[in-house]
């Protein structure tokens, strides 16, 4: 697979994943395709709480969703290829249907970092909410006191989702996998 097919493989899942919210009814909030960096966070979190604040004035859904949005961010810059020549890469999309606000990405994952990730969503998978949120905790306290990353990112996502994350990883290349990321949270 070159380039070019990965890049029409990206778009496909990208344009199949706004086309399933709309199919629902629903409404997209956010979407980009493309190589993200840490400007996006700037401007997803100016999106998302103009969106939030406008038809959730009283929610603590806003905070939630801009916290998960940012963690997903976070993995993206952190998991994905650092080569320019693969152009749209990854993307992340916002969704509104009916009482659920729905957050997919997509990034792809250098095979070197392949196994690193795949064990820390397999021990997310392995966790209830409470142990989840136990061990967060922990982990927040203890990575304070030194100047490591604590590494976090995902917990804090399956913590704000109502329903269990759904993660995807699949090879594309000999070099590189997909990682798809769902999470669904309700206006509670």
């Amino acid at each position: 697979m070159d380039n070019n097919q990965i890049q029409d493989s990206v778009l496909e899942k990208y344009y199949s994943t706004i086309d399933a919210i709309k199919s629902k009814n629903g409404k997209v909030i956010l979407s980009f395709i493309g190589n993200v960096n840490s400007d996006l966070i700037t401007s997803s979190t100016y999106l998302l709480e103009n969106y939030f604040n406008t038809n959730f004035p009283f929610s603590k859904l806003k905070n939630k969703i801009i916290i998960s949005c940012i963690e997903i961010i976070q993995n993206i810059m952190e998991n994905s290829p650092k080569e320019d020549e693969i152009k749209q890469n990854s993307f992340i999309v916002v969704g509104h249907v009916g009482e659920d606000i729905i957050l997919q990405s997509f990034n792809l994952c250098e095979k070197e970092n392949y196994a690193r990730l795949k064990e820390y969503i397999k021990d997310i998978e392995s966790k209830s909410k409470a142990k989840l949120e136990t061990l967060y905790k922990k982990n927040l306290k203890d990575y304070s006191m030194s100047k490591a990353k604590s590494g976090l990112g995902l917990y804090t996502v399956a913590i704000n989702s109502t329903t269990k994350p759904i993660f995807e990883i699949a090879a594309i290349t000999d070099n590189y996998y997909s990682v798809n990321i769902t999470i669904t949270i309700k206006n509670e």
